[in-house]
């Protein structure tokens, strides 16, 4: 559905009107669209009658709203799909542009309804999401859950099972929760928790505060929870030596972010990290950080040789003074609490 609207799109709506290029779907991406339509009314704005300049506005953002669609279901699956799609037309994301526009097509309404009928919560169902069946929408749920359970399973000491841990990393938030809500159905042996930032994205996927992400990372560290599905907001800062298993439920294109989610590991002891990728643009996408991630460890290894470092540095405090530490015990005034009076603290 998703190929064959960006193609109506881009080969018969936008390309006469001298917009966009006949273009092969497997080759767009989103910052493309982005920035050929922020070129496109730059160069041709003001030139062009108000109706055209809709018409094209409107095309543009249902081709970004598409082409976003298209990569949740290769990259995430049909849930985190499901879910977006119901954003779109209860207005929470996207343009009512392309929520009229969505409404009208066919192929849509047919794609809707099979996503209803699949995801679609039971009204009158008395389970918790735990106890209902789960149904996944992606191949690469059941790799994980695989991958997991081993991971437990195979850690035959009790205490080491009880120390070892596993972080799972995905950059879309609608993925960490299918994820945590497949793992949680194998309780007690995996004790998992998401972690994702404080923003909220939308009425059904509100935001960690800060005291709720320092009590998930706590509980975690204590062994309360003995996996942590999360976000981009955990890929740096965590600092859990017991982590043995790190699992990238997705491929990131900047090295540094590739770099940072696996650095969440091997810091006490020996650890592992798998990649799971789907075949295509997300396998293309990961080679290419690792290509990258090899010319960002070229440089650092090669600094010493090539970067040149200003050694006639001025000295910043006059001739003839030399600092000496004094250490001083100093007593912080706390603000008082309501109702209270306020206390000292030693620092």
């Amino acid at each position: 559905v998703f190929r064959i609207q960006l193609f109506e799109i881009f080969n018969y709506r936008l390309n006469p009107q001298a917009v966009y290029a006949s273009v092969r779907v497997a080759t767009l991406s989103k910052y493309a669209l982005i920035m050929q339509r922020q070129e496109f009314f730059q160069r041709y704005g003001g030139s062009i009658p108000p109706d055209r300049q809709s018409f094209i506005h409107r095309n543009f953002a249902m081709a970004i709203s598409l082409y976003h669609g298209y990569e949740i279901v290769q990259q995430h699956g049909l849930r985190p799909l499901y879910n977006f799609l119901k954003g779109v037309l209860e207005g929470e994301r996207g343009s009512n542009s392309t929520r009229l526009e969505l409404q009208r097509q066919p192929a849509f309404a047919e794609l809707w309804d099979s996503l209803l009928d699949k995801f679609k919560p039971d009204p009158n169902s008395t389970l918790s999401s735990t106890q209902a069946a789960f149904v996944g929408g992606h191949p690469k749920l059941s790799r994980l859950l695989e991958i997991v359970l081993e991971h437990f399973q195979s850690t035959e000491d009790p205490a080491e099972r009880q120390r070892t841990r596993v972080i799972i990393f995905s950059q879309y938030r609608d993925s960490v929760t299918e994820i945590a809500r497949m793992l949680k159905q194998h309780r007690p042996l995996v004790r998992c928790m998401t972690f994702f930032g404080q923003a909220s994205t939308g009425k059904n996927s509100k935001g960690l505060t800060q005291k709720d992400q320092l009590r998930v990372m706590q509980e975690f560290r204590q062994g309360a929870y003995n996996t942590l599905v999360s976000t981009c907001v955990g890929e740096e800062g965590l600092d859990i030596g017991q982590v043995d298993l790190i699992i990238c439920y997705d491929a990131q294109k900047s090295p540094v972010r590739l770099i940072q989610r696996m650095g969440r590991t091997g810091r006490a002891r020996q650890g592992r990290i798998v990649m799971l990728l789907a075949a295509g643009k997300e396998e293309a996408s990961y080679g290419a950080s690792l290509s990258k991630r090899a010319s960002v460890n070229k440089v650092i290894l090669d600094g010493f040789r090539k970067l040149q470092f200003y050694s006639d540095t001025p000295r910043m405090i006059p001739t003839g003074l030399q600092p000496t530490v004094s250490l001083r015990r100093l007593d912080i005034q706390q603000r008082p609490a309501a109702g209270g009076a306020a206390r000292k603290r030693r620092a």
